[in-house]
């Protein structure tokens, strides 16, 4: 199943520490899909859109947290190409 795309805006953005933080159930239908890079299923993760700007964003889970029902998730490196600002950036998915 390829991986979804989300609102940006689901997201509360944190320019101090680089990161930022969902609640899976602010996140409507599927919350991740297979990346695919050059037709070739690389990893687990979602895309996100910028309403404001139309970009699209790609994020793969990088660790999963098993005691609180979490996944931290980074950009893919085709979106480092893309946007070079989002580098050293996290996002952090949680199931409460």
């Amino acid at each position: 199943m390829n991986a979804p795309i989300h609102n940006a805006k689901t997201v509360t953005w944190s320019r101090k520490w680089k990161s930022g933080v969902v609640e899976a159930s602010d996140i409507q239908g599927r919350i991740f899909g297979q990346l695919t890079c050059r037709g070739v299923d690389i990893d687990i993760g979602f895309h996100l859109r910028n309403l404001e700007s139309n970009g699209i964003t790609t994020w793969r889970i990088i660790k999963t947290f098993y005691n609180v029902k979490g996944w931290c998730l980074a950009p893919t490196t085709d979106t480092l190409k893309n946007f070079p600002n989002l580098k050293g950036w996290t996002l952090s998915v949680y199931n409460d």
